[in-house]
Formats: C-alpha cells, structure tokens, sequence
C-alpha cells in the first residue's frame, strides 16, 4: 500500500499509517504545547513591563503633585 502527500509517500500497513499519524498528531500536540508555553512567557514579561511603566507613572505623578502643592503654598 502507498500514499502520497506533498513530496512524501508512505508505504507499509494500515497499523504502520495508523502509528504515523498518531505520532505527527503528537508532535503536533507537543508543537502547540511549547508554543503556548512561548506565549504565556511573553505576556508575563509584558504585564510586568506593563505594571513597572505603570508604577513609574503614578509615582511621577504623585512627584509632580507634591511640587505643585509647595509651589502654590509660596505664591
């Protein structure tokens, strides 16, 4: 028995098909896992970019308050 996909042809028993395509849906599987993996990383880095940018704005807001109450307290 032969099957031809793309550039690839698969000789053997319907057992021996059967075992290839469980083993490229795993590998699929396992692709996608590390995939999502890659991307749950990538968004923690980005919220906690997110939150120090955050952070630093309050806390520069908060400065340029301070500086504006002593300053109307001398005017």
């Amino acid at each position: 028995m032969s099957f031809t996909a793309g550039d690839m042809t698969i000789k053997g028993s319907s057992d021996e098909l059967a075992l290839e395509m469980q083993l490229r849906e795993e590998k699929t599987y396992q692709t996608a896992d590390e995939s999502k993996r890659e991307i749950n990383i990538a968004l923690r880095i980005w919220k906690q970019t997110l939150e120090a940018e955050n952070k630093r704005v309050c806390e520069r807001t908060l400065s340029t308050f301070s500086l504006m109450r002593s300053f109307m307290k001398y005017t």
